[in-house]
């Protein structure tokens, strides 16, 4: 597994990319930050590679401190992996992005 921050505007984004294959971004739901996948991090790793973070004000990333964007940050995550033909799975309020 592969650990990082990303800086966004006024903000960091913390993500963990697991496995190779077609990218697939998990995003966690309200109340809840990357760790809600772990337990498909196994099964889903042997075939895909998956990114997952935490969107800003939950888990390892900054509380946010001004107006953001949380689909902007998708897609400054998306390309600073260098991510193509993404699929993308929400859980809860991470759908909402989708």
């Amino acid at each position: 597994m592969i650990e990082g921050k990303l800086n966004v505007d006024d903000g960091r984004l913390y993500y963990a990319v697991s496995g190779k294959g077609d990218a697939v971004v998990l995003i966690h739901g309200n109340f809840n930050d990357h760790q809600i996948w772990n337990e498909q991090i196994d099964s889903f790793s042997a075939h895909y590679k998956l990114i997952r973070y935490d969107l800003r004000g939950y888990g390892l990333s900054s509380t946010p401190t001004s107006s953001f964007s949380n689909v902007d940050d998708l897609k400054a995550l998306i390309d600073t992996l260098k991510l193509h033909n993404v699929t993308l799975v929400g859980s809860s309020m991470g759908a909402a992005l989708l």
